[in-house]
């Protein structure tokens, strides 16, 4: 395991004297013992810190800068502090004298298996990346230099990857680790030149978010530099269906890191996936709910959607921002388009989505997405999301009694409650999940039967090195309408471009 050396080219955490002071003070013999309890109890949250960055952090916990940990690992395996007879827990006694690292906000459960959400107390300063990488990177002259400057070199990634993988060589076959880990190719130059043009070249990200997206991609790039190339993922069956990753991965990473790790390639996601799914069930609702109507006219707005999404973006855009607007023209479609999926999923045109057990939300609130009253207000009264929202509501209720009708204890189990009553946006999410884990398990063993290596999978997405044909991408799209009996599933197609070398080096 790293110890507080072999980790301080990753992070550093410094503590405030005056716990030393008090420590000395209050435990003056042993000698030295007080540092000795400190340096073991540091070691151990500088391991959970850095566990904690590199684990599936979520947007709300950077935010209030919190961090996951299992506080087991200081109150029943920390130090102790004290003389023969008086011995205690460091943890205990940092606690009990108002001097502690780590203060909980939420509380984690040894039936759950679910870890505590901790802040850092003013006493704790944390440096987690060097301060001078855009000074140092200039004056690397070689791929060598370089890859010491952004990962202190070959001896660190070994120990990085022994501390983030620590059980990968008890498995004594590649089938049995392909049961763990999802392999990963790395592309390390071109992952290189996008740490360099992060560190020296970008103008548009926070400070924060570049300090986030610098640790991820100097991680992974130390793991691929240590493997020859490839980052294990190590897989995480997710209850309602797909398949999530524990700690970094492909699919936690930015866009632009994505295609940074990935270098040339082409990705081929489902286009509108939650929306078409669920013209899935329009022809059935209306058979059953005895309403002799064409489902194209009753279902209008989804279908301009689906058919026409360009003329469909371009009214609500007209609707929602005026002249006013401080929304760049570029960014306007992406958050139409994040409204959209959020209703597909269940949210209201008011509500606030609905809260995980952690307490995170899984479908963000409009006032998430539209900062401006006005234009989430205009957005609302869009005459076509009115109808689209209206359309989106009849399918979810059907689904979900329909759902409830036919599984009446699998809905009813904790994972599905939100307050006194079953989460009708849990439901949805729920019944997707298992229909887009259908789609892409098709998607993916049709793309290997005809010899087609995956390189990664992104929930509705795959990666693939080589673009497809136009035969194969229909014939494929063929296959899932059959398979589903849902005609609107079609693969949206986009390459990835390696980055260059922003130095020139």
């Amino acid at each position: 395991m790293l110890n507080t050396g072999e980790i301080q080219a990753m992070l550093k955490i410094t503590i405030n004297p005056k716990v030393l002071n008090a420590l000395r003070a209050a435990f003056p013999l042993p000698a030295n013992s007080a540092e000795k309890a400190l340096t073991k109890y540091v070691e151990i949250l500088e391991a959970q810190v850095f566990r904690a960055l590199h684990s599936n952090r979520t947007p709300a916990d950077r935010k209030l800068g919190l961090y996951v940990m299992a506080l087991t690992e200081f109150s029943q395996k920390g130090p102790y502090i004290g003389g023969a007879g008086k011995k205690t827990r460091l943890h205990a006694w940092l606690k009990a004298n108002n001097l502690e690292l780590v203060q909980p906000v939420v509380i984690g459960s040894n039936l759950t298996g679910a870890l505590s959400r901790v802040k850092l107390s003013k006493l704790v300063q944390l440096d987690d990346l060097p301060d001078d990488l855009d000074l140092l990177l200039p004056a690397a002259q070689t791929t060598s230099e370089i890859d010491e400057v952004l990962t202190g070199g070959s001896e660190e990634n070994a120990k990085l990857f022994d501390f983030l993988y620590p059980d990968y060589y008890s498995y004594t076959s590649d089938k049995k680790r392909f049961e763990v880990f999802d392999v990963l190719p790395v592309n390390t130059k071109s992952l290189r030149h996008y740490i360099v043009w992060l560190a020296t070249a970008s103008k548009k990200i926070a400070p924060k978010q570049k300090e986030t997206y610098l640790r991820q991609a100097k991680t992974i790039l130390g793991i691929a530099l240590h493997t020859n190339g490839i980052l294990f993922q190590r897989k995480k069956q997710s209850a309602f269906g797909r398949m999530y990753y524990n700690g970094i991965s492909v699919q936690t990473v930015n866009k632009e890191m994505r295609r940074a790790i990935l270098g040339d390639a082409w990705m081929y996601d489902v286009r509108s996936a939650v929306i078409t799914w669920k013209m899935t069930f329009a022809s059935e609702l209306l058979a059953l709910s005895n309403v002799n109507a064409d489902y194209r006219k009753v279902f209008s707005c989804t279908l301009l959607y689906l058919e026409d999404r360009r003329d469909f973006m371009a009214t609500v855009i007209r609707d929602t921002f005026d002249t006013t607007t401080k929304v760049p023209s570029e960014l306007m479609v992406p958050m139409i388009k994040q409204a959209i999926t959020a209703i597909g999923f269940g949210a209201g045109l008011k509500s606030k989505g609905w809260k995980n057990v952690d307490g995170t939300w899984s479908v963000p609130s409009m006032a998430d997405i539209f900062k401006n009253k006005d234009e989430r207000d205009r957005f609302i009264r869009s005459p076509l999301i009115q109808g689209f929202f209206q359309e989106q509501s009849s399918l979810d209720t059907y689904l979900y009694s329909n759902a409830l009708a036919m599984k009446p204890k699998l809905f009813a189990k904790e994972m599905f409650k939100a307050e006194k009553r079953t989460s009708k946006a849990k439901v949805i999410a729920y019944l997707y999940q298992q229909s887009e884990t259908h789609v892409m398990n098709l998607i993916r063993g049709f793309l290997v039967a005809n010899d087609r290596k995956l390189l990664a999978n992104i929930h509705d997405a795959v990666v693939v090195r080589k673009k497809l044909s136009f035969d194969l991408k229909h014939e494929i799209e063929l296959q899932v309408r059959e398979h589903t009996g849902n005609n609107f599933w079609a693969l949206a197609e986009s390459k990835l471009h390696k980055y260059n070398d922003p130095l020139e080096i």
